[in-house]
Parts: structure tokens; sequence; C-alpha cells
């Protein structure tokens, strides 16, 4: 028995077993006891094919009601993850070479440190014999902290490459965002036409209209769709997300 049969049978048996409790499923729906016993005696007010039709329509908003419960329950914790996991990735871009430049940025100042009596005296003896021999002293002096700022100066372009490097991939996460936005916006449309549809319903099956009450339930099982897939939709993109967190992950693992 694959997923969707198996998630079939546990609703199948919370709405129409008497003796299951009340399901409650998906953000604006809730099939109620009250609702199961309602539905049934409408559908046994009608013929034959009517009655299946309303039982097998039920059942299946239970369905795909369960599923978009499911769903939801994924998504944020996809969502919850990718979150945690960007704050961890955005303070680890930070230390990319950190160890690196401050060593580089010490050595600097040691060796200006180390050279700077040198050049005191070598200004004090300014025109002076002294300062002739000196002179070759303190261009090597000055060539050596010339060489430590260069190597300090190239760790720190390479630090910043690899840093936008790692905020590049990151950015395609911006993107994302505003489509999963975009599909929330779609499926607030059926939502709102859900909830009205749902009150009909529920009035129609109680006053035993079992033709306008299956009508109604069709247009709930097509209305559900339409908010899944665009959940499912949603779903996808928040997985995209977390592999591009991943693979900014791997480029920092990779820049130390």
């Amino acid at each position: 028995m694959n997923m969707n049969k198996k998630i079939a049978a546990v609703v199948l048996t919370a709405v129409l077993t008497a003796a299951a409790p009340a399901a409650a499923l998906g953000a604006s729906l809730q099939l109620t006891d009250t609702v199961k016993t309602t539905v049934e005696k409408t559908a046994a007010s009608a013929d034959a094919a009517l009655k299946s039709r309303i039982t097998s329509a039920y059942t299946e908003l239970g369905t795909l009601l369960a599923q978009e419960t499911a769903l939801d329950n994924t998504i944020k914790g996809v969502h919850f993850a990718s979150e945690q996991a960007l704050v961890a990735v955005r303070k680890e871009i930070k230390l990319i070479d950190a160890n690196k430049v401050a060593e580089l940025t010490s050595k600097v100042q040691m060796t200006k440190d180390k050279y700077k009596p040198l050049f005191v005296l070598y200004s004090s003896v300014s025109g002076t014999k002294k300062a002739g021999e000196l002179k070759i002293a303190v261009q090597l002096a000055r060539e050596d902290i010339r060489l430590k700022e260069k190597q300090l100066k190239a760790a720190k372009d390479e630090k910043a490459r690899k840093i936008k490097a790692v905020r590049s991939t990151l950015s395609a996460i911006t993107g994302l965002k505003l489509q999963i936005k975009s599909a929330k916006g779609a499926a607030d449309v059926p939502k709102k036409r859900l909830s009205a549809e749902w009150s009909d319903f529920k009035q129609l099956a109680k006053k035993g209209e079992a033709k306008r009450a299956a009508d109604s339930l069709d247009n709930l099982v097509s209305l559900t769709r339409r908010i899944l897939e665009q959940k499912k939709g949603i779903h996808a993109l928040e997985n995209k997300i977390s592999g591009i967190i991943a693979t900014a992950k791997q480029q920092i693992s990779a820049a130390k």
C-alpha cells in the first residue's frame, strides 16, 4: 500500500467510523463528528449513485486535508531548520580566513615596531654621515614592511573574494523567498473561497439537499487541491533554500 492509500485509509476511518473522535484537519475546515453524522444522513437520503459520490468526495476531502496538514508541518520544519542554518552560516562567513588575516596583521605591526627605533635614529641623524651609513638598512626595513603589507593585502583580498562567493550563493535565497510569498498569496485566493464554500456545504448538508451538497463537496475538493498544489510548490522552494544553504556551508568548509 502506497503512502496516499495509507493516508486515505486513516482519514476514511476517522470520517466514517461513528466511534472516531472529531478530526481537526487543515487551517480552515474541521471534519467533526457532527459534520460526519450530517453527511451520513444526507448521503443515506440520496440514491445509490449520489450517495457514492457524496461519500467518495467527503473521504477525498479528508485525505487532501490530512495531506495539507502533514505538508504544513513539513514546510514549517524545513523553514525553521533553514533559518537556523542561515544564522549559523552568516556567522561562519565572518570567520573565513580570519585567523590568517589576524596573524598577518600582527606580523605587519610587529615588523613596524621592530624597525621603529631604526627609523627614529635615521630621522635624528638626517643630513649626517651616519644617515648615509643607515640608508641601506632603512631601505631594507621599508622593503620588509612593504612585503608584509603586501602579504596582508593579498590575504584580505582573498578573504573578500571567498566571502563574496558565499554571499553570491546565498543571494539566490532572496528570489526564492519572493516566490514563496507569491505562492502563499496564490493559495490565499482558494482559501477564502474554501471558507465560504464550507459554510454553504454544511448548511446544504443540514437541509438534506444531497445534489447541491455533492456539488459543494466537489468544489471543496477542487479548492483544497489548488491549495495543496501551491503548498507543494512552497515546499519545493523551501527545499531549494535548504540546498543553497548546504552549498554555502560546503564553500565555507573549502575556504578554510
